[in-house]
């Protein structure tokens, strides 16, 4: 099975907010790049959300802390449920990002992490490289 990729245009970092020490990373997306991944979000979301609702032991676990999903200033873990409420909020748009197009980086590597080597692991590709590269495969097939 073939990994999904969605392109975005450039990764774009803001500085640190007052009383925080890290950076923030956003992927700069087009309408149509944007739309894209909603798509897929709310496709896989809502699959997972089906799968937790016919398991009385997933609908248990998807509030417990998670091993390596920390957050800040000492509290508990995130959850499985906080994951899934990470990308709704970023669907809905939740937080202004710097723009209406933005996805935050950290929601994203955090949801690739925790459904890694599943079918809801994804990549996130620059548009122009991706294009660089299909006119290099172009190319070297002409020579041939």
């Amino acid at each position: 099975m073939m990994m999904p990729e969605f392109k975005y245009r450039e990764l774009r970092e803001m500085p640190p907010r007052p009383g925080v020490t890290f950076r923030t990373y956003y992927f700069k997306q087009s309408d149509q790049q944007r739309q894209e991944l909603v798509n897929w979000f709310q496709g896989k979301i809502s699959e997972i959300e089906s799968l937790i609702d016919n398991d009385w032991r997933l609908q248990e676990a998807q509030h417990w802390p998670l091993r390596g999903f920390n957050k800040t200033n000492g509290q508990q873990n995130r959850s499985l449920a906080e994951l899934l409420e990470d990308q709704v909020g970023e669907i809905l748009k939740v937080q202004k990002n710097w723009g209406h197009n933005d996805f935050a980086e950290a929601p994203i590597n955090r949801w690739n992490r925790f459904f890694r080597g599943s079918e809801w692991e994804f990549r996130m590709i620059e548009a122009q490289s991706h294009a660089a590269a299909n006119q290099f495969q172009q190319l070297f097939k002409q020579g041939n």
